[in-house]
């Protein structure tokens, strides 16, 4: 069978080479990596650099109001506060029980480190759904290579999918500043470190002070998560499934280190 010959030397030749393997894996993760970016920035590519909608320009104001009022003053937006009337008006709206404070806060705190390059605040509003979605392809590559024991098989897959999936792609457009497509990556960063702390918890060999520490890092991630988007509930929903039934499973984990 000429296939099964080409294979079996294909196979032969990595054997051979294990580093190719990687050099490969890393080239097609490059080259999804570049092509999710790109269709994410056509929009802007075709039309310049412009908001899609009205929420985009409401996430925009209250970064411009933060940059300009300090970072803290996102949570005097109240309807005390007669700048938000500019929003269903007359009454205004109270952005701290309607909204979330990541990402203009974010948007307005990185602002001063490129600001030099002479984009406006409105560009680097518009920028945020790009930057957080290349970010994404690293966490998810991250979670996905914890998740099924270092399989570059499995990160390939993943990212190829991550890339082609128009459903994924929506929320990281160039323009279309969503809670959502910010929140991603942290819910990537998530599941990477709650998964090494469920695989560490009671490996008596890894001492007290590292699982603490991923409990601690899973726990910054999640509230990451609900800093930006509330969708944290999903997550932390599932974390609380998984708590109460692995003990239905394997009883012998419930360990004082388990609790």
């Amino acid at each position: 069978n000429p296939i099964y010959r080409l294979m079996d030397r294909i196979y032969s030749h990595f054997d051979k080479k294990p580093d190719l393997e990687w050099i490969i894996a890393i080239a097609i993760i490059g080259i999804f990596l570049s092509l999710g970016v790109y269709m994410r920035v056509l929009p802007a590519i075709n039309n310049g650099l412009e908001f899609h909608a009205n929420d985009d320009f409401i996430e925009y104001w209250q970064a411009n109001y933060t940059y300009h009022h300090g970072l803290l003053s996102w949570y005097t937006l109240t309807q005390d506060n007669p700048d938000t009337h500019l929003f269903w008006y007359p009454w205004g709206r109270d952005f701290t029980i309607t909204s979330y404070p990541g990402l203009p806060i974010w948007t307005a705190a990185t602002y001063h480190l490129v600001k030099f390059t002479g984009l406006s605040l409105k560009d680097w509003s518009i920028l945020q759904p790009v930057v957080f979605a290349a970010l994404s392809y690293f966490t998810l590559a991250l979670a996905i290579y914890e998740l099924t024991k270092g399989s570059r098989f499995a990160v390939v897959v993943a990212i190829i999918l991550y890339t082609c999936i128009p459903a994924v792609a929506d929320r990281g457009i160039i323009g279309f500043i969503e809670k959502e497509g910010v929140a991603i990556t942290f819910i990537f960063l998530t599941i990477y470190f709650y998964s090494k702390l469920a695989k560490m918890i009671n490996d008596q060999r890894v001492n007290l002070k590292k699982k603490i520490l991923y409990a601690v890092f899973t726990a910054v991630s999640l509230s990451a998560i609900g800093w930006f988007w509330g969708g944290y509930v999903f997550i932390l929903g599932s974390f609380i499934a998984f708590t109460i039934l692995y003990p239905l499973f394997n009883s012998k984990a419930i360990t004082n280190e388990y609790l």
